[in-house]
């Protein structure tokens, strides 16, 4: 059931999440991702107040700089297993290949 009521970022700001940087992954689709905090925050409220699982965890969270440097070192990792679940798949694209 959706909670609409359920809005934290409303009323706690412990920190400008604007500008805080979060380096998030997703094992089910094995791949990074980047956003501000207040985005993730964002998206994980509504996928409280809709019941519905999120996929992407967080793994970092820091400056802009520190995060892309952070995804810049585990992003050979992240290939490696990406292609390796892939490998059965004649139509998969590489981890290097894609957008």
């Amino acid at each position: 059931m959706a909670d609409p009521t359920f809005n934290p970022s409303a009323d706690v700001r412990p920190l400008d999440a604007s500008k805080t940087w979060v380096l998030l992954w997703s094992q089910q689709q094995g791949m990074l991702h980047i956003e501000t905090l207040a985005e993730m925050l964002a998206k994980n409220a509504k996928c409280f107040r809709n019941a519905i699982a999120c996929q992407y965890i967080p793994l970092v969270i820091g400056s802009e700089d520190m995060v892309e440097r952070t995804a810049e070192s585990i992003r050979p990792i992240v290939a490696q297993r990406f292609d390796a679940a892939s490998s059965g798949n004649p139509h998969a694209l590489p981890y290097a290949a894609l957008p």
